[in-house]
């Protein structure tokens, strides 16, 4: 069958409940199953999407410790809005993609093993999530078996690769290790996203993803875990800490396969049913039969596409213990990240599996098994002396992060959203800056984007969420840090409050500012900008569903002089201290006009879905007080009716012109828009240059009894009438268009 990789609409799956008992069945799953159906019926989906995950999500929640939960995984949402907002991930995949095949075809094929050092970083706010190094070493065992051994006869492309993985030896400064990191952090659980993987936001850094493969285990919101695969500037996976190694309490996921799964992503392997459901899509491996969906539990024997579906397969969404095999040519794709160019082969170079340097007890810092600097382990045990641990440049002690919590400063929070992918910040402008985002995952810091704020006068905000259909009000909240210890918490430190649908415009003024601010000079703060359904209840709650982020201010007493009334020609100005925001600039257009119309005369105008029924006017109508809106590149309707005195017609010529360069007349290139002749009346359609810049544009329609085109000229029989055009600004932004991003419509499943 063609393995041709065809992006489609993404489904994202969340964890749902399963085998319920009827009753509850018949109450929420059957709305869900409602929709999977009726999808295209009157966009039904969309309004009811954010409820039912909601929905979902509480429903997860109450039977979080139940046995009846099925897998999900994030790795596709993640890919999939990589795709959608990336170029340069993009042309990564390409390059890959093609070095992928050129190993598959037998040019690059090679057998010997790979050993792939493995630091599993676990991040835990209580003790349960803090697993032993006896899982984690189960775990390590459990990949090695899945990767390097044949544990089914059914199918005959069942394959072993020859990937080993084991805990790294030596840590990325070069010293012995046992592979296993610790961190405790105060975030009761951790987004969808990069968050747990930042020592700044609570979680922990990853070594170099070159020489290392990162694992992190915390507590992950809605999934069983994800990935990130090849060619993300992101590396690693990241797995929820109840199914990370072996453990019957969180059966059927018990058996250790959902990191397997993830590190099969993280090795450039896709779900076996591709990236949308339905059986034009697939996997990009040949000997792997077509899915048209996931499969939960274990359904042996499947039918679905052409034939039976591979539940066993470590790609699929079945239960842990229906597990058992990659095929051949699963093997052979994720070997091709090693061989020579390939995006994973600097890993074979990698000397986190060497011997390493035995810690030093007098180096100054704490490295190796010490636990203090320079105590503990091998080197004697700790003094119970007060040691200042919080400009070391380390977290320990009682820190919860560097040098900051416990007996330090209080670390910065950061409030970030769990889901955002619906809900996200898409530009914050203030005064005359904007900065335009997308989808960080819940939470980003722009500590280089540095946004202008008045003490003494009112300051333009406008606030852009996602694009969206499902017109939800967002709580939008803006806080500045004016004590700058980084936990927005006093009162006047919140100041901006707006709920509403849609793009916020509005205005704010600061009635508080530090006393020590002296005026005529600035000063810089930190700003916090929060989207959210909720009415946020402090800056650094973890909340559902929105995104914050986190700017630099530069507070300065604003120089009150308008520009519209300084003599000169500014930047955005046509002349002086006129156009286009100050007043408008005189324009003297040429006179155009009938001497007699009595006779004949423009009757109506219908331009795009505007209507003028103007009737007879001496020759000449000055209608420049309608303002038609166009954007560059329209296609624009137009509908033009003659009028006539008694019950006779005459054959008409008609000419349109627009004043692109606003120089009073008509007569420059591009400039005619019609031409045409008709006894009546004529339907058109013309095209605004995709080149006109954003602006107000002279409109002139010319009906004539002789075939002259001259829009400056007084003429015997006809009318002319002036209009006048707006166009518009169009912000559009072009993707590479070898491989082209799929639209994220995301259907319930």
């Amino acid at each position: 069958m063609s393995k041709t990789l065809k992006i489609f609409t993404f489904w994202v799956i969340f964890i749902t409940p399963r085998n319920l008992g009827s009753s509850i069945q018949a109450q929420t799953l059957a709305p869900f199953l409602i929709l999977y159906h009726i999808k295209n019926i009157f966009n039904i989906m969309k309004v009811c999407l954010k409820a039912c995950l909601i929905l979902l999500i509480v429903i997860s929640s109450s039977t979080l410790h139940s046995q009846n939960i099925t897998r999900s995984c994030g790795s596709d949402a993640i890919y999939l809005q990589q795709l959608q907002t990336n170029p340069a991930f993009l042309q990564t995949r390409n390059l890959i993609s093609d070095h992928t095949h050129t190993y598959q075809s037998g040019q690059g094929m090679r057998r010997a093993e790979i050993h792939i050092p493995v630091v599993v970083h676990v991040v835990y706010n209580t003790e349960l999530q803090n697993i032993s190094d006896s899982q984690i070493i189960a775990q390590i065992n459990i990949l090695n078996k899945d990767f390097g051994t044949i544990q089914t006869q059914k199918y005959a492309q069942a394959a072993a690769s020859s990937i080993r993985f084991h805990l790294a030896t030596v840590d990325p400064m070069g010293y012995r290790t046992n592979g296993i990191t610790r961190t405790y952090t105060t975030l009761s659980k951790f987004p969808i996203g990069p968050v747990v993987m930042s020592d700044l936001y609570g979680g922990k850094s990853p070594w170099p993803s070159q020489h290392y493969l990162n694992i992190w285990v915390a507590n992950v919101s809605g999934v069983l875990g994800y990935a990130y695969m090849p060619g993300d500037s992101r590396d690693g996976v990241v797995i929820n800490y109840k199914y990370f190694g072996p453990n019957e309490k969180y059966s059927p996921f018990d058996m250790g396969r959902t990191v397997t799964h993830e590190v099969g992503h993280w090795l450039n392997l896709f779900h076996t049913w591709g990236l949308s459901t339905g059986c034009e899509a697939d996997d990009e491996v040949d000997d792997t039969p077509n899915s048209a969906e996931p499969n939960y539990g274990c359904k042996i024997d499947h039918p679905s596409c052409s034939g039976i579906d591979m539940v066993e397969n470590f790609l699929d969404y079945s239960d842990d213990a229906c597990m058992s095999l990659f095929t051949q040519g699963q093997v052979d794709r994720m070997e091709a990240l090693f061989a020579p160019g390939g995006y994973r082969a600097s890993i074979l170079q990698s000397p986190g599996l060497s011997i390493g340097i035995i810690a030093h007890c007098s180096d100054g810092i704490q490295n190796g098994d010490e636990t203090g600097i320079d105590c503990g382990g091998e080197c004697g045990p700790c003094q119970a002396v007060a040691l200042n641990t919080c400009n070391d440049g380390i977290q320990n002690g009682k820190e919860t992060g560097i040098d900051c919590g416990g007996d330090c400063a209080p670390c910065p929070c950061i409030g970030a959203g769990m889901f955002s992918m619906f809900d996200y910040i898409q530009s914050v402008s203030i005064n005359d800056s904007t900065h335009s985002t997308g989808d960080d995952h819940g939470y980003a810091a722009f500590d280089d984007t540095y946004l202008p704020l008045y003490t003494n006068k009112t300051n333009s905000i406008v606030l852009k969420p996602a694009p969206n259909d499902y017109q939800t009000q967002q709580h939008w909240s803006i806080w500045i840090d004016w004590n700058k210890n980084g936990l927005f918490e006093n009162d006047q430190e919140w100041v901006y409050h707006h709920q509403d649908i849609g793009t916020i415009t509005d205005t704010l003024t600061l009635k508080y500012f530090p006393s020590t601010f002296k005026l005529a000079t600035s000063d810089t703060f930190s700003m916090r900008v929060q989207m959210q359904w909720a009415l946020p209840h402090s800056a650094c709650d973890t909340f559902d569903f929105g995104e914050t982020e986190d700017y630099k201010i530069i507070l300065q007493e604003a120089i009150l002089i308008d520009p519209c009334q300084n003599g000169i020609q500014d930047a955005s100005e046509t002349g002086i201290d006129c156009g286009p925001y100050c007043k408008p600039c005189q324009i003297n257009y040429c006179i155009s006009k009938g001497k007699i119309s009595k006779y004949e005369f423009i009757n109506q105008v219908s331009i795009g879905s505007q209507l003028f029924k103007t009737g007879n006017n001496n020759g000449y109508l000055d209608h420049t007080e309608a303002t038609i809106e166009v954007n560059p590149g329209q296609l624009l309707d137009i509908h033009l009716q003659a009028g006539f005195a008694g019950n006779y017609t005459l054959s008409e010529n008609w000419y349109m012109w627009a004043d692109w360069n606003q120089d009073g007349d008509f007569d420059d290139l591009n400039e005619m828009l019609l031409q045409k002749t008709s006894a009546l009346s004529i339907h058109e359609n013309i095209n605004i240059p995709a080149w006109v810049t954003p602006g107000s544009y002279r409109l002139r329609i010319q009906m004539r009894d002789s075939k002259k085109s001259n829009a400056c000229e007084t003429f015997s029989f006809g009318e002319v009438e002036d209009y006048t055009l707006s166009v518009n600004h169009i912000n559009a932004r072009v993707l590479p268009l070898r491989l082209q991003p799929p639209s994220l419509s995301i259907p319930i499943r």
